[in-house]
């Protein structure tokens, strides 16, 4: 019994230290040069904006 709840433990360790590893391997793939992964804050995330959602932002203001 115990040792099941041991395991189970480990696993769940397991799974939320590969989730942080996968993470920040992303954002080293995802950058550009060095200099910008290590500027690049884990915790905020920018928001990607479409081109059809710059354009609809454009009209709305020139037309406002």
């Amino acid at each position: 019994m115990y040792l099941n709840g041991v395991l189970v433990f480990i696993i769940v360790a397991l799974v939320i230290v590969q989730f942080f590893e996968r993470r920040d391997l992303y954002n080293r793939i995802m950058s550009r040069d060095i200099n910008e992964y290590k500027q690049r804050s884990p915790t905020k995330q920018e928001k990607h904006i479409s081109a059809h959602e710059r354009t609809l932002k454009k009209w709305r203001d020139t037309n406002a």
